[in-house]
């Protein structure tokens, strides 16, 4: 199985003991189209389904944010075993609603973590004004927090080559709030979320091209 390519933090906000991408790393991805979804704060977990390996936010545990969510597992990044791809969040939609022809319980087991906007951003800027405001599955019935972050992604399909994985060459990236930091510590919220699943996040509705970019 690939070893996960996780995101680095964009540097911003420096916290000692983090890693952070360099500034000119971050130059070069903010150059492409971007997708930004929500950073939910889970526990990350894969799961093969046939030729693709599902990677999900298992959020069943309530931890320094209270959600209410349409169901246990975020779905935030596909993997095709057979072509060595990293799907963009078009495809990935596209490929999950296949997988739940085949085995409809997935629906109620899986869901997207939320699109937040899509285009061209400047990382010393965006990252801060997109993630400044509570998640989309925040339990409004606590109190209301920001979401954890936002995680930017190259909007197509990657090929996953072996530059990639050897010089680590930076494909996504993730911001953290400053302030899920300082909720983290010294007190952490026990208990469970709130699995609704009359609840939904408003999706991009776009056609899927499965386009690959071979980097």
């Amino acid at each position: 199985m690939m070893r996960y390519i996780k995101p680095l933090r964009i540097p911003i906000y420096q916290i000692p003991s983090k890693k952070y991408m360099k500034e000119e790393q971050a130059d070069e991805l903010f150059r492409s189209r971007l997708v930004v979804e929500e950073k939910l704060d889970g526990n990350m977990i894969y799961r093969p389904v046939g030729r693709w390996i599902l990677y999900l936010e298992d959020l069943y545990h309530r931890r320094t944010i209270p959600y209410r969510i349409p169901a246990r597992y975020a779905l935030f990044d596909i993997y095709d075993i057979e072509e060595k791809l990293i799907l963009g969040r078009d495809d990935r939609i596209a490929v999950f609603e296949d997988l739940v022809k085949i085995d409809p319980a997935l629906k109620y087991q899986i869901f997207h973590v939320p699109e937040l906007e899509r285009g061209v951003f400047n990382w010393r800027e965006d990252p801060i004004k997109i993630a400044d405001s509570p998640s989309r599955f925040a339990d409004q019935k606590m109190q209301s927090r920001k979401m954890e972050g936002v995680v930017f992604k190259l909007e197509q399909t990657i090929k996953i080559t072996e530059e990639i994985i050897k010089y680590l060459k930076i494909v996504n990236a993730k911001f953290v709030n400053d302030e899920f930091y300082r909720n983290m510590q010294p007190e952490k919220i026990t208990g469970l979320n709130v699995i609704d699943p009359s609840c939904v996040s408003t999706e991009r509705k776009n056609q899927s091209h499965m386009t690959k970019e071979i980097l």
